[in-house]
């Protein structure tokens, strides 16, 4: 969770959004099938972590990733 300019969000890890946890409306929607894993906040900025959906025996060699997004939009700036 992150607590920035006054406004509560997480990630809401199963479906790969981000939520105000106030409203429990979802901010910011991947669209891809993975974990949303962890956030930092800074300015306009959210930077999420992500983890691909996979079995557990093929966790080792799963994808990983970092999402850049606008937080005035809610839009994906980015994704590495």
């Amino acid at each position: 969770m992150d607590y920035d300019q006054g406004q509560k969000i997480s990630c809401d890890s199963n479906k790969g959004t981000l939520i105000d946890l106030d409203e429990k409306t979802p901010l910011w929607v991947s669209g891809a099938p993975i974990f949303t894993r962890g956030l930092a906040a800074h300015g306009n900025y959210v930077v999420v972590g992500e983890s691909q959906q996979t079995g557990r025996d093929l966790r080792r060699s799963s994808m990983s990733g970092l999402w850049i997004v606008d937080r005035n939009q809610w839009k994906t700036i980015d994704h590495k």
